[in-house]
């Protein structure tokens, strides 16, 4: 019975394609506000950070709902080796490590609402966050490890986006969306430690410019 609704939503999707209707419709360039769900921290709540991106707008055959979103989001935060756990570190605490952090998903959006210059819908991702420490001590060694175990790069997620076309040349695009390590995090419930679903978790809230080519949305 769960199945159906997954299988439901992929048969849509693919009853919308047909070979050789992919087609560029624009570019996004955007800055987002992150915010790093996280249960365990060292002195500091689930901190915010900034970030840099920027994807694709590809459609499918015209009238089709569904675009293609090839996207990514850079930006960084710090961490702890605490205990055998990467958690977030405040800036004042001692033996801290920066690490990148590279969001990229081949999302996928459904299209809602349709005017001639403003569209809204939905976001399915199945993203992965490939993180990087930039240190090169041990403790930045055993982050690496931890944020590839155990399926702790798979990051799906889901949320939101708007898009308005001012000009035939420019538009704006907002978006949010919400990705939890759900596989990293289930491996991680042991009878003394057990996070809830969407620790480590990252909710997004972007802002961009939307640059149209080719055919404009139908």
């Amino acid at each position: 019975m769960k199945k159906k609704p997954l299988i439901l939503v992929l048969g849509l999707f693919l009853g919308t394609l047909s070979p050789g209707a992919l087609e560029m419709r624009g570019l996004e360039i955007r800055m987002a506000a992150q915010n790093y769900l996280a249960t365990e921290g060292v002195y500091t709540p689930s901190p915010w950070t900034t970030s840099l991106g920027g994807a694709a707008l590809l459609g499918f055959k015209p009238g089709s709902p569904w675009e293609l979103v090839p996207e990514v989001d850079v930006f960084a935060f710090a961490y702890r080796w605490y205990y055998g756990r990467a958690v977030p570190a405040a800036l004042e605490t001692a033996g801290r490590i920066t690490a990148l952090h590279f969001l990229v998903s081949p999302t996928l959006r459904f299209r809602l609402y349709s005017s001639s210059r403003f569209h809204a819908g939905l976001t399915l991702s199945p993203a992965v966050l490939l993180r990087v420490s930039l240190s090169r001590e041990e403790d930045g060694k055993s982050l690496n490890g931890y944020f590839y175990r155990e399926g702790r790069f798979f990051y799906p997620g889901a949320g939101l986006y708007f898009r308005w076309r001012y000009f035939e040349t420019l538009g704006l695009s907002l978006s949010a969306s919400a990705h939890v390590p759900i596989i990293g995090v289930l491996a991680e419930q042991q009878a003394y430690h057990r996070p809830p679903l969407w620790d480590q978790g990252v909710l997004s809230f972007r802002v961009g410019v939307f640059l149209p080519l080719g055919n404009p949305v139908p």
